[in-house]
């Protein structure tokens, strides 16, 4: 089991204020939740996770579907080059846009494109 909370907000600071799925603060303007949906063990050696396989939730919040657009496209260029997989994407209402990326990540936190 990976936490990979922290170096995926990494990634993203600068597009919008991050923040984990299902916090309640009260953020006003753009921003971008991150939720882990799945950690599962792919590998494990010794009684000790190697490879987990993970998916990722990221939603982008904005005012407009044009912003939320841009902020996704963003999202979207790092994590990739980051080395995870987009496995879905989608405009919801005006205000959200909702992707999910997977990869498979080690216990050093490398990230392995999952295809």
């Amino acid at each position: 089991m990976v936490d990979v909370n922290k170096p995926i907000s990494d990634l993203l600071k600068g597009i919008a204020t991050i923040e984990l799925a299902d916090t309640e603060s009260e953020t006003k303007g753009s921003f971008i939740t991150i939720e882990n949906t799945l950690d599962s063990s792919e590998v494990v050696l010794r009684g000790e996770d190697y490879l987990s396989r993970v998916i990722y939730q990221i939603d982008c919040y904005a005012d407009t579907p044009k912003q939320t657009k841009e902020m996704a496209i963003q999202v979207s260029k790092r994590m990739l080059k980051a080395g995870f997989s987009r496995s879905n994407g989608k405009q919801f209402g005006r205000q959200r846009y909702m992707m999910t990326f997977k990869a498979l990540i080690d216990e050093n936190l490398t990230v392995y494109r999952e295809e």
